[in-house]
């Protein structure tokens, strides 16, 4: 196929080949407003590989005043997530997510993922408002 590579490994001696496949995603969500300062952000995602099951990611996340994000992830593939994200500037949010499995094959030699973000925004608003107004 165009889009599956082929590569070689030589590890402890011993020739492999490794083939990756594409991965396809179909993602999409929208913002609910709950009220002046409160937003609801409902997400879900489909994910694709050939040779492996089909997995779907539910989020379901609240955004307060602008600032602050909190919300909670369920992976089809039995995983549990949660994650906060703070705005500390108009052009800089920081976060952290928490990944876990459900499956006692991964939960018993893995504790998770961790994860830590930064979010810088280079554009503005106000220069949308601008066109429009042209």
């Amino acid at each position: 196929s165009i889009l599956t590579t082929e590569g070689f490994n030589n590890e402890n001696g011993t020739d492999t080949t490794t083939n990756d496949r594409p991965h396809f995603y179909l993602a999409g969500g929208y913002d609910f407003d709950l009220g002046s300062d409160t937003q609801f952000r409902p997400s879900v995602m489909l994910r694709y590989v050939n040779g492996a099951p089909v997995a779907f990611d539910a989020t379901a996340a609240f955004k307060f005043f602008n600032k602050f994000e909190v919300g909670a992830l369920y992976r089809t593939d039995k995983a549990l997530g949660g994650m906060a994200m703070f705005s500390l500037a108009d052009w800089m949010q920081f976060g952290y997510a928490y990944e876990g499995s459900l499956r006692d094959e991964i939960s018993n030699v893995s504790n998770g993922t961790h994860e830590i973000l930064i979010r810088f925004n280079f554009g503005s608003d106000s220069s949308d408002d601008q066109m429009d107004d042209n």
